[in-house]
């Protein structure tokens, strides 16, 4: 809870972009922004960047995108490359290919597991020598545009333990900081304020989904694959091999399985729920099950599981992906299912995307008006990938009848190797 007491720095900060969100998206735009020699400030609310996340799936574009800003090497150590992805019904296999290397390049691989830590920290390091220091424990608290200047107030928060036999710990502003800047990017997230600050739509278009997500240390054979698997009830569940036997399993739940929150938050600490799981669906006996019924063709062996989480799902998409010079990226606008892992991937091509288009509208001092090609771009993707413009082509032709809904959303690409990794299971979009 925030107080109401206001404390203004006088004099507004001066920038050329504030990014809001310093999560994947937020730290690859500001970084994308860096590169292109304009200032740049980051803000966001956490104490620090997070430990652990369900994302994790990193496509070969945007490993691609790493190598092109020097960092691949960086994080290299802590990816586990895949080079197949495989399709189940059931008990049997529908279809699976061999994943192709971005512009068929041997040094970069197709796609790649990494915790969303180790991303973080290397995209934190590269901005700290770029010479970009994230504000964190800040909250953008006010937004608007004067002319062609964007006004900001950051209110710098400060916790507090509260209560005497029962402690509990709440926000305060401890001063709030007016910024001025040319341009502001909304990167923060599901419950983006800079959205919310613009009275930009978010409906859902699609029905929410509820996984049971674990990871655990199996003695079962690794592999390079990932593998989705759908049934006749249409639940969808996948496997993802994390490296040094370790897996991770997310098994699509009825929506009321178990009472839960709707947040939708990254985590600060360590992990989520270990070990005694508050919720039955989370139990270790119940990961068996599923794996049983599911996927009878996978071990169903177990040794600890050292994370699980149950985590909901939305389809969303903005109606606009802002206007004049504030513009949003990642999950501020546009929410998707886990399988092809498109709102971290695609968040960071969108965040790079705007830098370009600023760059571009601030070195020839263009009318901003040119960025509204980047909402037409964004929202005809974003369609496409959410399977708003309709059904792929020959997918039953292709052995995958009943992935129809699916399937595209389901393939980790997007963009022209989207259209490339469609082909090879058969199917064109």
């Amino acid at each position: 809870m925030l107080s109401t007491k206001e404390v203004i720095v006088k004099g507004p900060k001066q920038t050329d972009v504030i990014v809001v969100g310093a999560g994947p998206v937020g730290m690859m735009t500001a970084l994308c922004l860096r590169r292109k020699n304009l200032k740049v400030q980051i803000f966001d609310t956490m104490p620090h960047s997070s430990t652990h996340s369900y994302g994790l799936a990193l496509h070969g574009e945007t490993l691609r995108q790493f190598r092109e800003m020097g960092l691949l090497d960086r994080v290299r150590g802590s990816l586990h490359p895949l080079d197949e992805m495989v399709i189940h019904r059931g008990n049997r296999v529908l279809a699976g290919v061999k994943l192709k290397p971005p512009a068929g390049d041997p040094d970069i691989p197709p796609m790649a597991v990494a915790p969303q830590s180790a991303l973080e920290q290397v995209l934190q390091e590269a901005l700290a020598e770029a010479g970009v220091d994230i504000q964190w424990k800040h909250r953008i608290s006010q937004v608007e545009t004067a002319g062609r200047r964007v006004r900001a107030v950051a209110s710098e928060l400060e916790e507090r333990t509260l209560g005497y036999a029962i402690g509990h710990t709440e926000q305060f502003v401890k001063k709030n900081h007016e910024y001025e800047a040319e341009f502001l990017i909304g990167a923060d997230g599901h419950d983006s304020f800079v959205r919310r600050a613009l009275d930009i739509d978010f409906p859902e278009v699609g029905p929410a989904r509820r996984f049971a997500v674990f990871e655990f240390i199996s003695g079962e054979v690794e592999d390079s694959a990932m593998r989705v698997v759908f049934d006749n009830r249409e639940r969808t569940s996948l496997r993802w091999p994390l490296g040094k036997g370790a897996w991770r399993w997310s098994f699509e739940i009825p929506d009321r399985a178990d009472p839960i929150g709707e947040e939708r938050e990254k985590d600060p600490d360590l992990v989520q729920m270990v070990n005694d799981a508050p919720y039955p669906v989370l139990g270790d006996k119940r990961l068996e099950e599923f794996i049983r019924e599911r996927a009878p063709w996978c071990s169903p062996s177990v040794e600890r599981v050292y994370w699980r989480l149950l985590v909901r799902f939305e389809k969303r998409l903005v109606s606009r992906f802002g206007e004049g010079r504030i513009w949003l990226a990642g999950d501020a606008a546009h929410l998707t299912g886990p399988v092809g892992v498109h709102s971290m991937n695609v968040g960071m091509k969108e965040g790079c995307d705007l830098a370009a288009r600023i760059a571009d509208v601030l070195e020839t001092r263009a009318s901003a008006d040119a960025l509204a090609e980047y909402n037409r771009e964004r929202m005809a993707e974003w369609r496409l990938l959410l399977g708003l413009d309709g059904k792929p082509a020959g997918v039953e032709s292709a052995g995958l009848a009943g992935a129809e809904p699916h399937l595209i959303s389901w393939l980790p690409a997007s963009g022209e190797d989207l259209r490339a990794l469609a082909g090879q299971f058969g199917v064109s979009m």
